[in-house]
């Protein structure tokens, strides 16, 4: 999927509560994850911090911790595992 490019876009997953992805948007959340944790556990963990206040806006949080919008992200991921994988 991610080589087709046909995979649920990263703004799309984040948008929805976790509870409403479907499995295949579920893996790519949890490989999105663990690569940005990979990348710099301490920043993945300041953005977690900054999430649990309910005023917080996702796009805002991710835009200054990893100076890049989620667009910029979800195609840096796709480098990443089309790499990897």
């Amino acid at each position: 999927m991610v080589l087709k490019k046909d995979d649920t876009a990263l703004r799309a997953i984040m948008m929805q509560p976790l509870t409403k992805l479907d499995f295949v948007d579920t893996v790519k959340a949890w490989g999105v994850s663990s690569w940005l944790m990979d990348l710099d556990r301490e920043k993945f963990i300041r953005v977690l911090d900054q999430m649990m206040d309910p005023s917080a806006k996702q796009e805002t949080v991710f835009q200054t911790e990893y100076e890049m919008g989620l667009e910029a992200l979800d195609d840096a991921w796709h480098a990443y595992a089309k790499k990897s994988y």
